[in-house]
């Protein structure tokens, strides 16, 4: 049987993203009411919100390159489906 070793870090990557969705969903949410709340009061957002919204959108555009990058990857079927 053919070995894939890129498979196994790709799995631990699976996990690590698995384990940070409900995370990026629930900053999300909160980031979105907090931006529209300082839109209806018309003040400017928090430099702290902005920044963990700056981070957020950094993390999230890290993961989708991976993603990306793991097409070039010699995988196992099993992960290519």
């Amino acid at each position: 049987m053919r070995e894939y070793p890129a498979d196994d870090q790709v799995v631990v990557d699976i996990e690590t993203v698995r384990a940070a969705l409900p995370t990026w969903i629930i900053s999300t949410v909160e980031l979105v009411e907090l931006a529209e709340n300082a839109e209806r009061a018309a003040v400017h957002i928090n430099p702290d919100t902005a920044d963990r919204s700056r981070k957020l959108i950094v993390e999230v555009a890290e993961w989708q390159q991976k993603l990306s990058d793991w097409q070039d990857l010699d995988l196992s079927p099993r992960l290519k489906a």
